[in-house]
């Protein structure tokens, strides 16, 4: 049995890295920290990604709204009144719960629509788009 154990372990010191258990541990930790360094930077690129999806998505909204308006002289009441002459599904917000808060005013004249926010721990912006203003704001949640 200690003769297996023997050739088991000079293959394994053949083989293996040639490390030095402090030095296994000084590669752990330098794996580490670099893990540390790298990962918020992954996590602000998904964000920025995030935004932009959701004011490309939001936008076709805002086509087909200003599309549907275009036909009934009115913005709908919902977002589903869109589905499926302006648009085949409701595009869903890439940041916070997904789905949008859409309202009208001025008995159909003017209408407003912003990502619903979030309640988890990330950073997720609201933007919001009036029709009067004609462009997209974004309220920080910081």
């Amino acid at each position: 049995m200690d003769g297996m154990w023997a050739k088991w372990r000079g293959l394994l010191r053949r083989y293996a890295l040639g490390l030095t258990p402090l030095a296994a541990l000084v590669v752990v930790l330098l794996v580490g920290v670099l893990a540390v360094a790298v990962f918020p930077g992954i996590v602000e690129v998904r964000q920025r990604y995030n935004a932009r999806a959701t004011l490309m998505r939001g936008t076709e909204i805002v086509r087909a709204l200003e599309a549907y308006h275009g036909d009934w002289e009115a913005y709908p009441l919902d977002l589903e009144a869109l589905v499926p002459a302006h648009l085949s599904a409701i595009p869903r917000s890439a940041l916070g719960s997904g789905d949008w808060d859409y309202g009208v005013f001025d008995g159909g004249r003017s209408f407003s629509l912003m990502n619903l926010h979030s309640s988890s721990t990330w950073h997720d912006a609201i933007y919001t788009y009036h029709s009067d203003d004609g462009e997209w704001m974004v309220l920080d949640t910081k």
